[in-house]
């Protein structure tokens, strides 16, 4: 009995649902309570937010701040080391073009190399960051040095490629070339040179001064940009200088932001990246050395500059989410206590829209649902069916059979007939004792007979025994009526309607379909004569 309470509610609930039709009282009762949870949770929600709010915006500021900082120490970096390396190659430049005038205008005599020598000497003792001082004539043979003032004929030069840029360049500037093994030594220097032009204006050879990579090495040796941070010093055509860490002189890579897109562009910038070279996400800032084609790049592990405030936003994200996990379950454990006392008192109010023999729901739930349709037909000029259904012979079933096999017999019928709806939208109801009601949204008067007929089957299906009536078995006749409404009138009208044609099926000779005369409103169409009561159908 309690499995088949439950059912019913469960049924009669879901098309209250769906129409959303309630008692009015019980709406009134349940809508302090709905109020009352809503409220709890706007209220919840809102402080939830606010503290989800408070404590991502203050990790956002702390977050920017710490990525503000960590890209300020990497621009003034870059800047510094940039101003740097530009001193040391305007030094050096000055040093060149000494000595290429001293040798355009002297020459490369025995008396003249010996001072030039003495003079190279002096420079690179007073100049740490020269390695090595030397001419070479136009055929690419050491003709001084600032360890020897002899013409060295079995020291050949030419292949170098600073040789032959500025063999084929009468460009008098600068030239910086790249990363190398010295000639003389197992040492990595770079190579800075300028063309020494003859009188007639050709080629006299070349000036060259090596700097020793570790020059640098020791510089950046003393700047601490964490374990995982790098400094290098590049040239324009992606070959890499010197790098902290070390071991990378001379290899070209292109990886760098630097090298495409739009900062290829830029003077000075920084950009997020992870490192092809360790994998590693990387803050990297960047300057161009605008006279030289060269590049400085600072770049700072994202993991290190942001470890301090991962110390600190970590345990407050942690104690913030810990806090609006409660506040939330208490939310929760409230509402659902409500929700429970909703749902029993629901039930309660869905128990009263049911027919409490056939779980159909009762004539009040029928009124409601009836006057709500012709609402809803009315507003989207369509359609509304209505079934009025009634049992053959039902006085003389109960006469031969008891009432107790009539409501079992009746129980039956309703499951088949509420079976027999094919649509979600549509309401099977019990209008009073042997008869029903079947509500048909957006049908037409031969759509409700489809309905009608698949209902008459399936109760002659049941083959419920009735020995009272012609079929031997028991039977239903059912009115069919459909109006299109221009507008609301009263309900009673469609009623009235098929319930003449239910009338109409009884003198027909029962167990017998009799669709009502079509009419576009109550007012307005014809609707047939209900004719002699109730009491003359059994």
């Amino acid at each position: 009995m309690q499995a088949s309470l439950s059912s019913d509610v469960r049924r009669v609930r879901r098309a209250s649902e769906f129409f959303g039709r309630t008692a009015s009282a019980a709406a009134e009762a349940g809508g302090s309570r709905l109020s009352l949870g809503a409220w709890l949770i706007a209220c919840t929600s809102v402080l939830c937010l606010s503290l989800m709010a408070f404590g991502i915006s203050g990790g956002i500021f702390t977050y920017g701040n710490a990525v503000g900082e960590a890209q300020k120490n990497a621009n003034n970096l870059t800047q510094s080391l940039a101003q740097q390396a530009s001193d040391t190659f305007e030094a050096l430049d000055g040093v060149l073009l000494g000595l290429a005038g001293r040798v355009e205008v002297e020459g490369t005599g025995p008396a003249a190399r010996q001072q030039l020598s003495e003079s190279m000497a002096a420079l690179v003792t007073a100049m740490p960051r020269l390695h090595d001082l030397f001419i070479l004539d136009a055929r690419g043979r050491l003709v001084v040095s600032n360890g020897s003032a002899q013409l060295r004929p079995d020291l050949r030069f030419d292949a170098q490629p600073y040789f032959r840029y500025h063999r084929r360049h009468a460009n008098p500037g600068l030239h910086i070339g790249a990363p190398q093994l010295s000639p003389t030594e197992n040492l990595w220097v770079l190579p800075v040179t300028r063309r020494i032009t003859r009188a007639d204006g050709g080629f006299g050879g070349v000036a060259v001064a090596q700097i020793a990579l570790s020059y640098f090495e020791q510089i950046y040796e003393q700047i601490d940009v964490g374990a995982d941070g790098a400094i290098t010093l590049a040239m324009d055509d992606q070959t890499i200088v010197v790098r902290k860490p070390h071991g990378m002189a001379g290899r070209k890579i292109g990886t760098f932001a630097v090298f495409s897109g739009p900062l290829r562009y830029e003077s000075a910038g920084s950009y997020v990246k992870k490192s092809s070279i360790d994998g590693i996400v990387k803050l990297t800032a960047f300057r161009r050395l605008g006279r030289y084609p060269l590049i400085v790049l600072v770049s700072l592990a994202q993991h290190e500059y942001l470890a301090q405030w991962r110390r600190h936003a970590i345990p407050m994200g942690i104690m913030l989410s810990v806090i609006v996990l409660m506040t939330v379950t208490l939310a929760f454990v409230v509402s659902a206590q409500i929700a429970r006392r909703r749902r029993t008192e629901d039930d309660m109010a869905a128990l009263a829209l049911i027919d409490g023999l056939t779980g159909l729901a009762n004539r009040r739930q029928f009124d409601l649902v009836l006057e709500r349709e012709c609402r809803r037909a009315a507003r989207d000029r369509a359609p509304l069916g209505l079934l009025m259904i009634d049992v053959d012979d039902f006085k003389a079933f109960n006469d031969l059979y008891g009432h107790l096999a009539g409501d079992d017999a009746l129980s039956a019928i309703a499951r088949t007939i509420a079976g027999g709806i094919a649509r979600g939208s549509d309401l099977a109801a019990r209008y009073g004792g042997e008869e029903f009601a079947v509500i048909l949204p957006a049908n037409d008067g031969p759509s409700a007979v489809v309905v009608a007929e698949r209902v008459r089957q399936a109760v002659l299906a049941l083959e419920v025994e009735h020995t009272g009536s012609a079929a031997g078995v028991a039977t239903v006749s059912i009115g069919a009526a459909s109006f299109k409404p221009v507008s609301f009138d009263r309900p009673i009208a469609l009623v009235e309607a098929a319930d003449a044609a239910l009338y109409a099926a009884k003198r027909s000779g029962r167990n017998a379909i009799v669709l009502a005369a079509a009419f576009l409103a109550p007012a307005s169409g014809p609707v047939p004569s209900a004719g002699a009561g109730r009491a003359g159908r059994r």
